[in-house]
């Protein structure tokens, strides 16, 4: 049986060390987005010019050659493009962070647990213009867990379905996000295991 193929956030990582960009892509892919990434803040912009619309989320390191972050963010809000910006660095103060959130945009503080980052990323999927959190591509909360291991062990029972899910913390509870695109299938897995 032929099944419809998933459409996937896609991701714009920019970060001019090797080995983090390899973890904050490898990281984000694991968690089913679709990663593009450079060391390059032109080529950042290159592609946000290109397709600018197609792209979900910009996670980029504040010092990149070419283009800054900074300059990166500038030219995205010039140009009204509609995606959320997460900018990394670890030489932040309150003035930069200050700039930085008068932009629209988060500062993430290097260095960092990947996974508070895959958490922010989730966020900023998930707050997002409607355009992307609803339909068939957008993120649709399954289900929120008092027990974060509970959370994490509903999110590998999906992934041995073949769904990617996205965990965020909520409060006292953590939040279980499902492409739209999956959520009937995601929630048979969850009905079965209240059967069980």
């Amino acid at each position: 049986m032929k099944t419809a193929a998933r459409i996937q956030p896609k991701i714009l990582v920019g970060e001019d060390d090797p080995h983090l960009r390899r973890l904050v892509a490898d990281s984000l892919r694991d968690d089913g987005y679709e990663v593009l990434a450079s060391d390059d803040g032109g080529e950042i912009l290159s592609h946000l010019g290109s397709d600018g619309q197609g792209y979900s989320l910009v996670v980029c390191d504040i010092r990149m050659p070419s283009c800054s972050g900074l300059q990166v963010l500038g030219a995205i809000r010039r140009a009204r493009i509609d995606v959320p910006v997460i900018l990394m660095s670890a030489f932040a103060d309150r003035d930069l962070r200050e700039r930085i959130e008068a932009q629209g945009a988060h500062l993430f503080d290097k260095p960092f647990d990947i996974d508070d980052l895959r958490t922010a990323v989730a966020h900023a999927l998930r707050d997002a213009p409607m355009r992307w959190r609803h339909g068939a591509n957008g993120l649709e909360l399954l289900t929120k867990s008092e027990s974060v291991l509970d959370a994490w062990s509903l999110k590998w029972m999906l992934a041995a379905s073949d769904i990617c899910a996205v965990l965020t913390p909520d409060g006292p509870h953590t939040s279980v996000y499902v492409l739209g695109c999956d959520a009937a299938r995601a929630r048979a897995v969850v009905d079965s295991i209240d059967c069980d």
